[in-house]
């Protein structure tokens, strides 16, 4: 009885259906061994209602069994009673089965990648190198403010299934290639705050192709949906700028060399090693930011005073400037409306506050 059931049930591979296929045939016995109990034992029990042979049918089919009704006749006992309480047992055990089946098909398909995202303002990673250095970054964009929490997918053909590492930080997985239209969907690219794609192979210059061609397609879908997405890039090769520059991406980052110049800025300045690991992170001291203004028309040494004058930990070091950085301008230099400044503070409401000193004083 208890498989007969269970592939009856498991016609459909859809839960919902299922579930509503067992609830309604147990609605439908509960109604037949209801009224075939009152007919047979009605006139053996005084006051039986056809209300309570239903109550005796669905108390006998889940097992409980409370004992108020009983049948009394070999017809009730053996014909009804005994067939209602074997259907009962099964119909348990097939819910059960479906409920298990679910739960464990969800586990199993959220594991190996298969299921789709219903986040927004998430962060979305493309390939997986290496499980540190995605570790790594998500650390990072858990540090940096306002992301605190933010959920994390990570698309990666290379990986078979979640690692342990990432369901413990609650670290997203979707398994396919990130140049797939489906896969980006799966992973809500399009109601991402923003889109990182690392290199396949840090190593192999060949791979800034392979990049470009997730970022075209990332861009492609994203514009299509009229989403704000930022897409970053990480570059291997900077002879390949002039191609990843063509997908449109909101910034490139070229790995290449960044270790060999640090290592000769140790060499010749030691101690600015750890200078650099201080600022380029957020996890603990002070921090650049690239920020809009609306000081318009300010000097930017008048903002480099208040902010030496200010009780607060923050430098304006110099803009950014049609796309040119400009560090240590002349005293005559006016911050324009499209400039943005480059701000070194522990935090950015640190240089706002900056900037409503000066509002007022002005």
């Amino acid at each position: 009885m208890f498989f007969l059931l269970r592939k009856w049930f498991n016609r459909s591979h859809r839960v919902r259906v299922r579930v509503a296929n067992a609830l309604m045939l147990a609605l439908v016995l509960n109604l037949v061994f209801g009224l075939l109990f009152y007919a047979v034992e009605h006139p053996h029990h005084d006051g039986l209602t056809l209300e309570d042979s239903i109550w005796w049918a669905m108390v006998t089919m889940t097992t409980v069994g409370y004992g108020d009704y009983y049948p009394v006749t070999f017809v009730g006992r053996y014909l009804i009673a005994y067939p209602c309480f074997l259907i009962g047992i099964g119909f348990i055990g097939s819910l059960i089965g479906i409920v298990v089946d679910s739960v464990i098909g969800r586990m199993t398909k959220k594991r190996k990648g298969y299921s789709t995202m219903y986040l927004k303002n998430h962060h979305v990673i493309c390939h997986c190198p290496s499980e540190g250095k995605v570790l790594q970054i998500v650390s990072e964009l858990r540090a940096a403010p306002g992301s605190e929490g933010v959920p994390v997918v990570v698309i990666s053909p290379e990986l078979d299934e979640q690692p342990v590492s990432f369901r413990e930080r609650e670290i997203q997985f979707v398994k396919g290639d990130p140049t797939a239209g489906d896969v980006l969907q799966r992973a809500a690219v399009c109601d991402a705050a923003g889109v990182l794609v690392l290199a396949a192979n840090p190593g192999d210059a060949s791979c800034d192709a392979e990049t470009f061609a997730i970022a075209s397609v990332v861009k492609l879908t994203c514009n299509n949906a009229e989403s704000r997405s930022r897409l970053v890039l990480e570059m291997v090769s900077r002879s390949n700028r002039e191609l990843l520059d063509g997908a449109g991406a909101d910034g490139i980052v070229a790995t290449e060399g960044i270790s060999d110049q640090l290592l000769v800025q140790e060499l010749c300045n030691p101690g600015l090693s750890d200078v650099f690991d201080q600022l380029i992170s957020y996890k603990f001291g002070a921090e650049f930011y690239l920020t809009e203004s609306s000081l318009s028309g300010t000097t930017l040494e008048a903002v480099q005073i208040e902010a030496i004058r200010g009780s607060g930990h923050v430098q304006v070091l110099g803009l950014l400037r049609d796309g040119k950085t400009m560090f240590a301008k002349g005293a005559d230099t006016v911050i324009r409306e499209s400039d943005q400044l480059i701000v070194l503070a522990e935090s950015l409401a640190e240089f706002q506050a900056l900037e409503q000193r000066l509002q007022k004083s002005a």
